[in-house]
């Protein structure tokens, strides 16, 4: 099992856009077992 973090804003996503290909690399690490983690340091936005 391995961990990734990834950021959100132009890796995940742009705007509100998903970008291409990160459903499936996410379905993909999560159904061998690894855990995935989110970060961001985007402090304009308030969600």
């Amino acid at each position: 099992m391995s961990l990734y973090i990834f950021d959100l804003d132009g890796v995940i996503y742009i705007e509100e856009t998903l970008l291409s290909g990160v459903k499936e690399t996410l379905t993909f690490l999560r159904q061998r077992g690894d855990e995935v983690s989110f970060l961001s340091n985007n402090s304009t936005l308030n969600r």
